[in-house]
């Protein structure tokens, strides 16, 4: 489900350029509201899964680093996606695409994890 969540919420993001009616922002609001709440709140839970009790506070510190990086570094990058572009269609794209980047990637880390065991 964890997967999952994550990649509704950046296929989501990366509709968000078309959404031209406050109903379907609302809409928009509700879906990713929902499914990032989701997915952070089973973040730990996911990660306990995928790495074990032993490397779970690595593990954390890894994704709150992850995220700080994202957090400092993303809107700089967007406001120069917006600067290159004059629209804020790229930004939406590139986040959006960023998150279901990485739901692929915990697809794959979830498939090849039970194919080696």
């Amino acid at each position: 489900m964890f997967k999952i969540t994550l990649l509704i919420t950046g296929l989501s993001t990366s509709l968000c350029p078309v959404l031209n009616s406050l109903w379907l922002m609302m809409v928009y609001g509700v879906v990713y509201g929902v499914s990032s709440g989701f997915t952070i709140s089973v973040t730990s839970v996911v990660l306990l899964d995928l790495m074990g009790l032993d490397c779970l506070t690595e593990a954390l510190g890894l994704i709150s680093l992850s995220s700080g990086i994202g957090s400092v570094l993303g809107p700089p990058f967007a406001g120069l996606l917006y600067d290159t572009t004059g629209s804020y269609t790229a930004p939406f794209l590139a986040s959006g695409a960023s998150m279901s980047l990485a739901a692929i990637c915990v697809f794959l880390i979830s498939y090849i994890s039970k194919t080696t065991t």
